[in-house]
């Protein structure tokens, strides 16, 4: 049996993933992989792509990006960084595909598996019915509409 243990390190800009095979006798089989810090390049992208989920939500404005080979339409409720120490958004896809179930519904998307994002024209008027804030547990939590108003 085999046991993974991943582990992000975002102050010196690792990612260390375990492998360790469970106790056969007494001995363990242990490998381990550390990934590099991120380039300056692809920490400006992480800066500019937070700017601009910022303003979406600031501005309730729809955005567009491929998503795992999918075209995806969101409105973005939620960004931030997740408890495994991944930036990540939380939105309501409104259109495009997906593998798992058809739109329309909540998602939850990893920023680094985001290409093409892009800010739309359309706006949409604030949070949906069902969105409960920073339902994902973001901390550092970046930005989020506030939830909606019941008597509306």
């Amino acid at each position: 049996m085999w046991f993974f243990r991943y582990e992000n390190n975002h102050s010196f800009g690792l990612v260390f993933l375990t492998i360790v095979q469970g106790l056969v006798g007494a001995n363990f089989v242990s490998a381990e992989l550390t990934m590099p810090a991120p380039t300056d390049s692809e920490v400006s992208s992480l800066a500019a792509r937070r700017e601009l989920l910022l303003q979406a939500i600031r501005e309730r404005r729809v955005l567009t990006f491929i998503y795992r080979g999918h075209s995806r339409t969101v409105e973005l409720h939620a960004c931030g960084v997740s408890s495994k120490g991944e930036p990540v958004l939380n939105g309501y896809q409104t259109g495009g595909g997906s593998a798992s179930r058809p739109p329309p519904g909540w998602r939850a998307f990893s920023i680094a598996e985001i290409r093409d994002l892009a800010l739309g024209l359309e706006t949409f008027p604030g949070a949906r019915d069902g969105y409960f804030p920073n339902e994902l547990r973001l901390d550092p939590l970046w930005a989020e509409l506030p939830a909606a108003d019941p008597t509306d």
